[in-house]
């Protein structure tokens, strides 16, 4: 796979990544550090959902990515508009997913994964790390 900070735009990215003649971002991406081992510990109290806004010629890599790591789920939706499945608590990095889910879902817990490309949203938690997610959950839910 190629150097992904070459791009010119996002649309540029995009283009790239549906040719698919260098093999899908989507199926050998790496999982964040410490990401699955909160949430094996989570899912031993709680339902797991996995909420990804994928386009057409991804979801079968995307399905495959969460096999392939064993993410501990029964749940899985592929839809831009996130806020249409109910949760207690949602975690994205997406600035516009974070803005739609605190709207959509005033009763939740909305939380943006802090990164580089998104921004603070008032009244939305920000979440630096997985275990910082995990002791967030276990506090209000356990």
């Amino acid at each position: 796979m190629g150097d992904l900070t070459h791009f010119e735009s996002m649309g540029a990215f995009w283009r790239w990544a549906a040719r698919g003649d260098h093999g899908s971002v989507f199926r050998h991406l790496e999982t964040y550090p410490d990401a699955l081992e909160s949430l094996e510990r989570l899912a031993g109290h709680h339902d797991i959902v996995i909420i990804s806004a994928k386009p057409d010629w991804a979801i079968p890599d995307t399905f495959a990515w969460i096999a392939d790591r064993r993410i501990p789920t029964r749940e899985v939706h592929i839809t831009d508009a996130k806020w249409r499945v109910p949760c207690d608590v949602y975690l994205d990095d997406s600035p516009r997913q974070i803005v739609e889910l605190h709207t959509n879902r005033p009763e939740a817990v909305t939380c943006r994964f802090v990164r580089a490309w998104n921004r603070p949203v008032f009244g939305v938690q920000d979440i630096h790390t997985w275990d910082e997610f995990e002791s967030l959950v276990d506090q209000r839910w356990c």
